[in-house]
């Protein structure tokens, strides 16, 4: 569905480009996102703290800020840190 508007700016009418894609759907109640704080996700993970704070300074874990210090972790990219170890395979650890 296109969309037109019009807007005013600085005294002056002005349309809107058309938006050619549908807007981003809310996510459902199944996709809602799981979060952790740094101890939760420790706890879960059956880490350390220290552990969940450097993989998010070495980038391999990603997390989000909520105002200036509160710290949130997506349990999906948690997850997906833990990867299958090859069975008899030459990688022992």
């Amino acid at each position: 569905m296109l969309v037109c508007r019009v807007g005013i700016l600085l005294g002056r009418a002005f349309r809107f480009k058309p938006c050619l894609e549908d807007p981003p759907m809310p996510r459902a109640a199944s996709q809602s996102r799981d979060w952790k704080s740094p101890h939760e996700a420790a706890e879960y993970a059956g880490v350390c703290v220290k552990t969940i704070r450097r993989r998010i300074l070495d980038g391999s874990l990603p997390a989000h800020k909520f105002g200036p210090s509160l710290l949130r972790i997506d349990r999906a990219d948690l997850d997906k840190l833990f990867r299958p170890v090859p069975a008899g395979g030459g990688d022992a650890a």
